[in-house]
């Protein structure tokens, strides 16, 4: 089975949200191919509603049966996305 390409890796496109009549509501354009939106933003973006983890369950804990390394790692990940959207953010409002 061979390797599909899939055209110019120097091209970067993004995530686009359109309404009837082109109307754009969503746009995230990547500075480069690893650059993608996350999904949770874009669903969101579309009139996507679901619950965050917390709202359905509450706050995390070992109750939930995570173990202590497993918490802390979820903490973690949670605040490098936090971290990450306020970059993305701060670069937008510098950028537009």
């Amino acid at each position: 089975m061979g390797v599909a390409t899939l055209g110019d890796p120097d091209q970067v496109g993004g995530e686009f949200i359109l309404r009837p009549g082109y109307d754009c509501v969503y746009t995230h354009r990547m500075t480069s191919k690893y650059d993608h939106a996350l999904a949770v933003d874009v669903l969101r973006a579309a009139g996507v509603r679901f619950p965050e983890y917390r709202q359905l369950f509450g706050p995390l804990s070992s109750s939930d049966h995570f173990t202590d390394k497993q918490l802390a790692a979820i903490s973690e990940q949670e605040k490098q996305v936090n971290e990450w959207r306020l970059r993305k953010q701060t670069s937008a409002t510098v950028t537009a």
